[in-house]
C-alpha cells in the first residue's frame, strides 16, 4: 500500500520546503463537523529525521450508520475498543508539530481535528495545503480532481477506498508521480496553496512561536509594540491564520521589526471578541455622535451633541450618529414627534437670534410649555423616557433586548442584555464602544437559532 519509492521521491521533492510535511486523512462518522465524530486518523511525516507513520482507528463515543460503516468499512466493533480522541491528542500532536498539513479537501480534514484537540481542551493551528486546488493547478486538463478520479488517472492500486491509510497511500502516489511529471511547475504550485504562507526567514524565532501558538478561531490578538504602554488590538475570525497573512502584506518587515509580543485570547464568537477588546479602547477616539441631556445655569436640561467614543456609563447613549449632521436633524425630529419644545432643547438653528420669535410657536405647533417651565421636573422626566427612542445609525428596527452567543464545540454560552446599542456589564453599567456596536448589528442581522 506504502510503496517505498514514492516515499523517499516525496521526501526529495518536499525538501525544498525545508519544513515537516504531515500527508493526513481522517475518517467520521459524517461530515458535520459539530455533530460528527472522528473514527480513523493515519499520516505520514517527512522531516529531517526521517519518514514516519502513524494510524489509528478512535472511538467516536456515537454509533456509526449504516451508511457510514459500508463506505468506509469500519464498524461500531471495530471502534467500540479503540482509544477514544483525547487518549491520543498529545501522540497526534506530536506528529502534527510544527508541520503543514497536505490533504484532500484539507478544510475538512483540518477543521475536524482542530474541533476534536477543541474538545478536549488543546488547540490546532497549522498551515495547510490542499491537494485537490494542487491537483487542478498541476493538471488543469482534467475536469475531475476527487481521489477516485486521481486513482484511476494515475492507475493506483489499494486494497481498499476510504481507510485512513488507504487514502493517505493514494495521495502520496499521486504527489510522487506529479512531483516528476511537473516538476517545472511542483515548487511554486506548492508555495502558491500552502495556506497561510510559510513564516518569512526575517521573523525573529520568538515571533514564530507566538504565531503558532495563536488559536486558529475567534479572539483577540494583542500586538505590543517596542516602548508602547497599550497593546494593539485585533479582532480575528481565525487569530492563526489573520496573523500569519499580515506577514505577506506590504511594509510587513517593518511593522513586524517593532513588535516585541503577540498573544490571543479565544472568544465564543465575533460579539464576545469585541466586547474583550473593548477594555483596550482609546476612549478620545470616536466614530459616531450621541446626544447627551446636559444641565444649563439655569438646570434645565438641554439636548447637545456630543462625540461618542469607548465608555462605560450609568445609561445607554441617547441616539446613536455617523455625523453631527444626521444627530441634529434627528433630534429636530424627534422633538416635533413627541412635542419638546426646541427653544427649551437649545436645539434651534445657531444663526437665530435671542431676539428672533421662536420659529415654533410662529408656526402655531407650539406645545406650550415655554410659558410654564415651572413644571421642569416633569419635562426632565419626560426628555429622559423619550431620548430612549432616538433612532441608531445604520440600524432601521426596534433593538432586540438580548444578545446571546453559543460554542457549538463546547457549549459555552455568553448572554447580554442590550439597550440603546449598549451591552450591561456584570456590575449593571452600560459599555458603548464601536467594535461592539459593529458586532451587535451583524450578531442580529443573522438569523437567530
Amino acid at each position: 500500500m506504502l510503496r517505498h519509492d514514492d516515499l523517499h521521491t516525496l521526501q526529495q521533492q518536499l525538501q525544498f520546503l525545508a519544513t515537516p510535511i504531515v500527508i493526513i486523512d481522517t475518517e467520521a462518522t459524517g461530515g458535520n463537523l459539530y455533530q460528527d465524530r472522528l473514527t480513523e486518523v493515519a499520516l505520514i511525516r517527512f522531516d529531517e529525521h526521517g519518514i514516519h507513520t502513524y494510524e489509528q482507528l478512535i472511538n467516536p463515543q456515537m454509533t456509526i450508520s449504516p451508511f457510514i460503516e459500508e463506505l468506509t468499512g469500519i464498524s461500531n466493533d471495530m471502534v467500540a475498543a479503540a482509544p477514544l480522541f483525547e487518549d491520543i491528542a498529545d501522540e497526534l500532536a506530536h506528529f502534527l508539530k510544527d508541520a503543514v498539513l497536505f490533504a484532500h479537501n484539507s478544510r475538512f480534514d483540518y477543521h475536524f481535528l482542530r474541533l476534536a484537540f477543541k474538545r478536549c481542551g488543546k488547540q490546532l493551528s497549522m498551515p495547510q495545503l490542499c491537494t485537490v486546488k494542487l491537483s487542478r493547478q498541476l493538471y488543469p486538463e482534467h475536469f475531475k480532481h476527487n481521489l477516485d478520479s486521481l486513482i484511476e488517472r494515475f492507475h493506483i492500486v489499494l486494497p481498499q477506498r476510504h481507510r485512513a491509510m488507504a487514502d493517505v497511500a493514494a495521495l502520496t502516489q499521486f504527489l510522487a508521480q506529479a512531483s516528476q511529471e511537473r516538476g517545472h511547475l511542483w515548487q511554486s504550485a506548492l508555495y502558491k496553496h500552502i495556506t497561510p504562507s510559510l513564516l518569512p526567514d526575517w521573523l525573529p524565532e520568538h515571533l514564530k512561536q507566538q504565531l503558532q501558538a495563536l488559536p486558529d478561531e475567534y479572539g483577540m490578538v494583542l500586538i505590543w509594540h517596542k516602548d508602547a504602554k497599550q497593546p494593539k488590538v485585533r479582532v480575528c475570525e481565525h487569530m492563526y491564520h489573520d496573523m500569519c497573512h499580515k506577514l505577506h502584506a506590504k511594509q510587513a518587515q517593518d511593522w513586524f521589526a517593532s513588535i516585541v509580543k503577540i498573544e490571543g485570547f479565544a472568544a465564543i464568537g465575533p460579539l464576545d471578541a469585541a466586547v474583550m477588546s473593548s477594555q483596550y479602547a482609546d476612549p478620545k477616539q470616536h466614530a459616531f455622535y450621541t446626544i447627551r441631556l446636559i444641565k444649563n445655569d439655569q438646570q434645565r436640561l438641554q439636548a447637545k451633541i456630543q462625540p461618542l467614543g469607548t465608555q462605560i456609563t450609568n445609561e445607554p447613549p441617547f441616539g446613536v450618529f455617523a455625523h453631527p449632521k444626521a444627530a441634529k436633524k434627528a433630534i429636530l425630529e424627534w422633538a416635533r414627534e413627541h412635542g419638546f419644545c426646541p427653544k427649551y432643547l437649545d436645539i434651534l438653528p445657531q444663526t437665530l437670534s435671542e431676539q428672533t420669535p421662536c420659529p415654533i410657536h410662529s408656526s402655531k405647533k407650539c406645545h406650550g410649555w415655554c410659558p410654564q417651565l415651572n413644571e421642569q421636573e416633569d419635562i426632565d422626566a419626560a426628555l429622559r423616557q423619550e431620548m430612549t427612542k432616538l433612532p441608531i445609525a445604520g440600524w432601521q428596527q426596534r433593538w432586540p433586548h438580548n444578545a446571546q452567543e453559543v460554542d457549538l464545540v463546547t457549549g459555552q454560552t455568553k448572554q447580554w442584555h442590550v439597550a440603546g446599542s449598549a451591552i450591561q456589564t456584570e456590575d449593571g453599567l452600560w459599555l458603548w464602544d464601536a467594535r461592539v456596536f459593529q458586532a451587535l448589528k451583524e450578531h442580529f442581522r443573522k438569523p437567530q437559532a
